[in-house]
């Protein structure tokens, strides 16, 4: 039988693998098949590219050529795979027929393109291969529709309004990112866009588009007729599994994989935008390359991965949490179930509405109350109750983000002396911002509870400090280092974003032996420079900033 790894895509899932895979095994044979070029780019730059009036082989990083070479892999460029033989463990494409031991299907997500005439007419940019198509149209056209308000479209519709162009908004809910924001941070924006001369036209659908010589007409939902010279498309993704489907792999949303990515027929593999985990499909970076740290770090080390992964009815208040409880080869995971309460007002009450704004120094937009005060402190107990049912006496405790921030004191209330080490992946604001949080004191003296305060940017880490030299009494032993209600607290800098060039060199770097070593007692470090040395010297490589989305997670490590 075949020893290859054949991996059908190209795109930032398919590379980190390749990476990985180079990582543990220099000449494991390794062929990657992909419809596209197979050239790196950035993706969150086609955000961009009209205002930089960038060509779409601007973007290149990497050629394909030069990421074979590096890799030394098998590359298939512009080659389609047509079908998957999974008894014969062969995959047929447009470059030939290739046995493998391991496939992995790769293949990301396609742009949802509504069904109506006319929709031939649409541009999407959801690849550089997509933009190279449509980008001469996109740079001579003076007046732009965009459908759809999220994020994407609303990231067009600036780049766009940047390039002076006229551009409209529609979509069919009440505003600009409806599904994500609360009205009135979201109002704010559109506010600003509408000052800056971009129409919108909510509550509305296209339900025609027709070629008028050298222009397109649309006609909206209430018989409105309106001519643009060209139409992009940006209402979400649909998971490309069309390839897995025909094989008989089990596809719901998108290709349904376990913890540890395998599909329901045996040696085949999926990841990234097409894959559907727990009934969730993940499409963002960041959660993916956390992911892929902390799988490193506890494949390396062992250890449990503690997080939610659904929302179920309401639990009488007297009975315990149910826990799900994995054991896999490399580290075993645990999950329960959220209530509907916990997830409504915990999350989207008083994370999202009340603590984002807050963080992103808004506090003017913040809502706060008794009810997402409950609910935010259950979903923190759950997740107490769940560390201190299974951490062992020597484990590190690795906690992440601004949603678990009272699970620090609520585990220490329990009794836990374990290392704590908390990752903030949020920008820490000035102290008048802060304090303006109504259970500031309660937050603030959970966060003190952490052996390690990790933040994104060193401007973070210096707010921080600043903040709780003023109000609480501390004793300084370092740049980074402080005591304060008898406990040594070390803050570092460990940033993890989107960036795609950092994020490459990421798991390679230092930074990942840093994370670990930084909960052990004795560290010493200069924040200024980023460099700390923890029982030697190690050099933290920084990812860039971003924004994370639901990547609230506890793991614990073992195997010391």
């Amino acid at each position: 039988m075949s020893e290859d790894i054949v991996i059908i895509g190209s795109g930032f899932a398919a590379r980190q693998l390749v990476k990985h895979l180079r990582q543990q095994d220099k000449t494991r044979p390794i062929r990657v098949i992909a419809a596209d070029s197979c050239d790196e780019y950035n993706k969150p730059e086609l955000s961009h590219v009209v205002s930089m009036r960038c060509a779409a082989d601007d973007l290149t990083r990497q050629t394909a050529a030069d990421w074979a070479e590096s890799q030394n892999i098998m590359l298939h460029p512009c080659t389609s795979v047509s079908e998957i033989g999974t008894v014969a463990h062969r995959v047929k494409s447009s470059a030939g027929d290739f046995a493998y031991a391991k496939l992995v299907l790769a293949t990301g997500a396609r742009p949802i393109i509504p069904t109506l005439p006319g929709s031939d007419l649409i541009y999407t940019l959801n690849s550089q291969q997509e933009y190279r198509q449509c980008a001469a149209g996109l740079m001579n056209a003076a007046r732009v529709l965009i459908i759809g308000a999220g994020l994407i479209g609303t990231e067009l519709a600036m780049d766009l309004n940047r390039a002076g162009k006229q551009v409209t908004i529609s979509d069919r809910s009440a505003g600009l990112f409806a599904a994500l924001l609360p009205p009135e941070i979201s109002g704010r924006l559109q506010q600003r866009l509408t000052h800056s001369g971009v129409q919108m036209m909510f509550q509305t659908e296209v339900t025609e588009l027709a070629r008028q010589a050298d222009s397109v007409e649309a006609t909206f939902s209430d018989g409105e007729k309106k001519r643009f010279d060209a139409v992009v498309c940006a209402i979400g993704l649909r998971p490309d599994s069309g390839l897995a489907k025909s094989a008989g792999i089990e596809v719901r949303q998108g290709i349904v994989v376990d913890h540890t990515l395998a599909t329901s027929v045996p040696d085949i593999y999926a990841l990234g935008d097409c894959a559907e985990i727990d009934g969730k499909l993940m499409p963002y970076l960041q959660p993916a390359t956390l992911a892929a740290i902390y799988d490193g770090i506890l494949s390396r080390r062992g250890g449990l991965w503690i997080s939610h992964h659904d929302i179920a009815a309401a639990e009488h208040p007297a009975e315990p949490r149910s826990l799900t409880f994995r054991h896999g080869e490399r580290y075993d995971t645990l999950t329960f179930s959220l209530t509907p309460d916990e997830a409504e007002a915990g999350y989207n009450g008083y994370v999202h509405a009340g603590l984002w704004p807050v963080f992103h120094q808004r506090p003017d937009l913040a809502r706060f109350s008794a009810r997402t005060h409950r609910a935010y402190q259950k979903m923190n107990q759950a997740y107490t109750r769940a560390v201190s049912e299974y951490a062992m006496p020597d484990d590190d405790i690795w906690i992440q983000d601004y949603h678990l921030i009272p699970s620090v004191g609520l585990l220490r209330d329990a009794g836990l002396t374990n290392r704590i080490g908390f990752f903030l992946h949020q920008p820490f604001p000035d102290g008048q911002s802060f304090q303006s949080i109504p259970d500031w004191q309660w937050l603030a003296s959970s966060l003190l509870c952490s052996d390690l305060i990790g933040f994104q940017t060193v401007q973070d880490m210096n707010n921080f400090l600043l903040w709780s030299a003023s109000v609480y009494r501390v004793e300084r032993l370092s740049a980074t280092q402080f005591r304060v209600h008898d406990r040594i607290v070390t803050t570092g800098v460990f940033p993890s974003g989107i960036d795609h060039a950092d994020l490459q060199r990421l798991r390679a770097s230092d930074s990942f032996n840093l994370m670990q070593q930084q909960c052990r007692p004795g560290c010493r470090g200069d924040a200024a420079s980023g460099r700390y040395e923890p029982n030697g010297e190690n050099v933290c490589g920084a990812a860039g900033p971003g924004q994370s989305r639901r990547t609230d997670t506890v793991s614990l490590c073992r195997g010391r």
